[in-house]
């Protein structure tokens, strides 16, 4: 009668409940290490202020460039007349340069002439002093000598012809008009050789002092003449090739800055040197960082957009220095973004940065990063630069393996163990264990594929 109460009674017990369990198979086992990231390109080109500014008109974030073509124009209407009218300013000082040489030229040629002047003026008051000291005794004498014997010849003529042209005028046979004429030309050829006759004793008798002292001062004058008009001619040519060296330097001076301000109404205009699509950077605008917009005042040197090639995209990521340690270029990652949940790219390492930086500026514990590049196996269009994206970086990978998650794994510092559920219990059951990551644990002994496993150790919380 006992016994049947017993079974009776243990008929009715039932198990109790184990909890959740996972039944184990064959499955891949990733080692990974999950970082944070930003969509970016492996070609990015940043555009820069070349000189202190405004912004005035710029392209909208997100917009598709072609190269030459325009993202950011600077300056307002103001400055850029400004500008036109210094550079026309320096355009008017070339031209300006060759009339300034070409008046010094004449300058210089005038100087020229007026010498030559000056040197012919000498040498006539030269002769004319040495024909009045030495000439008289010369070709004077001569010609003076020469003059007075034809007038003599002439007058014995006159006067051996004139009563001969008397009787024949008495007789009517000449009239009076030409014996009136040739008594005019008798009283003329003898007033010609008085002054004839004096005129070569004067040759005879030589120069007066004073006009001697006459010629002289007047050689003198010419002398110091052409002195002086040699001296402008120097002054002259110096000052010429002086105002040429300055005319030289100052076409120069004005070409250069004609080249500056044509160089910098084109660099107003900032063109975009690759295909790609505009990202804004941030600018500092006051005591804020704020991405740039027309209006705003830069610095040169300011990066105001980045142009990204979109069909080479990447990811970059700050990995913490000792996680980096781990990494290597051609390693695969895994790419999911918080924007598309879902899409998953496959991506390799692409380079890792040599150096490591402050992961935080003002980071107070100075934690160390190292920039790492994924890049992505196949772009997807739908995939913006700015756009944040979880990388999975595989460590390590095996095919086929029993995973059971880590927390349904007990251990001390002898073995370790797991539940396995047999007939509605779970049963403890020694295992070697793998290699693990955050989540699960390979087993390599003590379960097989089918077992189901319980996922809570019992006496442990959930």
């Amino acid at each position: 009668m006992k016994r049947a109460w017993v079974l009776l009674l243990l008929a009715g017990c039932h198990a109790p409940d184990p909890g959740p369990t996972l039944k184990l198979q064959p499955a891949p086992f990733r080692a990974s290490l999950v970082e944070r990231g930003e969509i970016g390109s492996e070609q990015e080109v940043k555009l820069s202020t070349p000189f202190q500014s405004k912004v005035d008109t710029i392209l909208p974030e997100g917009s598709v460039v072609k190269p030459g073509e325009q993202v950011v124009k600077l300056g307002d209407e103001e400055t850029r007349d400004r500008w036109e009218r210094q550079r026309l300013k320096q355009r008017m000082t070339v031209l300006q340069v060759p009339l300034t040489r070409e008046r010094g030229r004449l300058e210089v040629w005038r100087l020229g002439l007026e010498r030559e002047n000056a040197a012919l003026d000498l040498q006539v008051a030269k002769l004319k002093y040495q024909l009045l000291d030495t000439g008289r005794a010369g070709t004077a004498i001569v010609e003076a000598a020469q003059t007075l014997g034809t007038l003599a010849a002439e007058r014995e003529t006159l006067t051996t012809t004139l009563p001969e042209a008397t009787a024949l005028h008495a007789k009517g046979y000449l009239s009076d008009n030409e014996l009136a004429t040739m008594r005019k030309r008798l009283a003329e050829v003898d007033a010609l050789a008085v002054a004839t006759k004096a005129h070569l004793v004067a040759l005879e008798a030589g120069p007066r002092g004073e006009e001697l002292s006459l010629e002289r001062l007047k050689v003198e004058r010419a002398a110091s003449s052409l002195a002086g008009a040699e001296g402008r001619l120097r002054a002259g040519r110096v000052g010429a090739e002086l105002d040429n060296k300055r005319d030289v330097q100052a076409e120069q001076r004005a070409t250069d800055a004609e080249v500056y301000w044509h160089k910098l109404r084109d660099a107003a205009t900032i063109k975009a040197p690759v295909a790609g699509v505009v990202i804004y950077d941030d600018i500092w605008t006051g005591s804020t960082m704020a991405k740039v917009k027309p209006g705003d005042a830069v610095d040169e040197g300011t990066a105001l957009v980045t142009i990204a090639d979109p069909t080479r995209q990447i990811v970059r990521a700050q990995v913490n220095d000792a996680a980096a340690a781990r990494l290597h270029e051609g390693l695969a990652v895994r790419c999911l973004f918080d924007a598309y949940t879902g899409l998953v790219v496959a991506g390799t390492v692409k380079a890792i940065a040599p150096v490591a930086n402050n992961r935080l500026d003002g980071d107070l514990n100075k934690l160390q990063a190292v920039e790492v590049r994924v890049a992505l196996a196949h772009p997807d269009a739908r995939l913006r630069p700015g756009m944040s994206a979880n990388l999975e970086f595989v460590l390590e990978a095996e095919p086929n393996c029993l995973l059971v998650p880590t927390q349904a794994i007990g251990h001390d510092a002898k073995s370790a163990w797991v539940y396995v559920l047999e007939r509605g219990y779970g049963a403890r059951r020694v295992v070697t264990l793998g290699r693990s990551n955050e989540r699960e644990t390979v087993v390599l002994t003590g379960v097989k594929a089918g077992e189901e496993v319980l996922l809570h150790l019992p006496g442990a919380t959930s």
